[in-house]
């Protein structure tokens, strides 16, 4: 485990600086060029390396060169926006001293955003001493997959979040409240998709990085599990961060710390991998929950509304009928994996499309052609 540590401590300052950059692509409000570097070449990048590396049979430490390589490139990749768009527009602007109540505001939530990133490799670690490099690589491998039922999140975070922050500033609560239950119910009918399609795809999707990899079918299935259970409840951490509580939002990073630590070294010596991934979905449903409670007492704000129900009946109908359809063929893995996730596309949308969207998501609608315009 040393070499590994010793390796990763390389790309660390890589990682803070291009997380800078990326956090100062959105802030100058160049959300496509953020979008670009973080949501597309990153994970593409990832991909590419990772089946590079695998092919040669390189397992742990071509995770860990994968990683590293990354790192660097999103740091270069983001620098350039960075520079090209605005540095080189504004060389001679006069610094601005930063005032005491940003730096009280900002403190908190550097902690928090530390806690939270410490947090999501604690069952890594925690593995590194009671488990083998096989069993990481698998795990790690499961948690990358089990993100894609988030980019959802992440993307319309990115686009309405300034939105959001702005109705907060002005306090239009009614309005806020109805953007937030409409991108909600996007995120989720999204998600929802992507978490069908994986639940049933699960061992052969895992397959594609070797055949020992598939035995983290149920590692996968309980990941996606938590992940799809918290964004059910919508984005109440950005709600606590914008509504300027940032002390909140730190107090439920500890919370979130301490709660993945005391699983991570419960679960992880007793059920392996496994544990790991119970671990993190158990931690990531209770804290969701604590946080939209919070949201619900602090601000009455509440993302749910009856149409909720619509993507769960596509859902569930596209799981029942790509299940049957999985099961009753006899084509190649891959063949397979791909006709299923056009057919399970076509249907889930067909179902959607059946029942009808409301107004309030043509707004979203044309808020997303507006942007993909521009």
């Amino acid at each position: 485990l040393s070499p590994i540590l010793r390796m990763m401590l390389f790309i660390v300052p890589f990682a803070s600086i291009g997380g800078v950059f990326l956090l100062s692509l959105r802030g100058l409000k160049l959300i496509k060029h953020q979008v670009l570097t973080s949501k597309i070449i990153e994970p593409l990048a990832r991909c590419v390396f990772l089946l590079v590396f695998f092919y040669f049979g390189y397992k742990t430490f071509g995770i860990i060169w994968t990683q590293i390589i990354v790192v660097f490139f999103t740091f270069v990749i983001s620098g350039y926006f960075v520079y090209s768009k605005y540095l080189r527009f504004h060389k001679n602007t006069p610094l601005t001293r930063v005032g005491k109540e940003l730096v009280t505001f900002s403190i908190p939530l550097y902690w928090d955003s530390f806690l939270n990133h410490t947090r999501q490799l604690m069952p890594i670690y925690i593995m590194g001493v009671f488990l083998t490099g096989t069993d990481i690589g698998i795990f790690h491998i499961c948690s990358k997959i089990a993100t894609l039922i988030a980019i959802p999140l992440m993307a319309l975070d990115l686009i309405f979040g300034p939105t959001l922050s702005g109705l907060f500033a002005r306090n239009e609560k009614r309005v806020l409240e109805r953007l937030f239950k409409t991108t909600t119910k996007w995120i989720f009918t999204i998600s929802l998709g992507a978490f069908f399609f994986i639940l049933i795809y699960a061992e052969p999707i895992l397959s594609i990085f070797g055949a020992e990899y598939a035995t983290g079918t149920n590692i996968l299935i309980v990941l996606i599990i938590g992940i799809l259970i918290s964004i059910s409840v919508g984005s109440n951490g950005q709600l606590i961060i914008m509504s300027g509580r940032s002390k909140l939002a730190l107090k439920n990073s500890i919370l979130s710390f301490i709660l993945m630590g005391v699983l991570g070294i419960t679960l992880i010596p007793e059920y392996g991998a496994l544990g790991a991934g119970i671990s993190a979905a158990i931690t990531a449903i209770i804290m969701s929950l604590i946080r939209f409670f919070q949201v619900l007492v602090l601000e009455k704000i509440h993302p749910y509304k009856l149409s909720y129900i619509k993507p769960v009946l596509a859902g569930v109908s596209s799981y029942l009928i790509v299940q049957f359809y999985a099961s009753s063929v006899s084509l190649s893995k891959t063949f397979n994996l791909i006709s299923g996730l056009l057919i399970f596309s076509i249907i889930f949308c067909l179902i959607l499309f059946v029942l009808k969207f409301d107004e309030d998501d043509k707004i979203i609608l044309n808020a997303l052609k507006q942007k993909f315009r521009r």
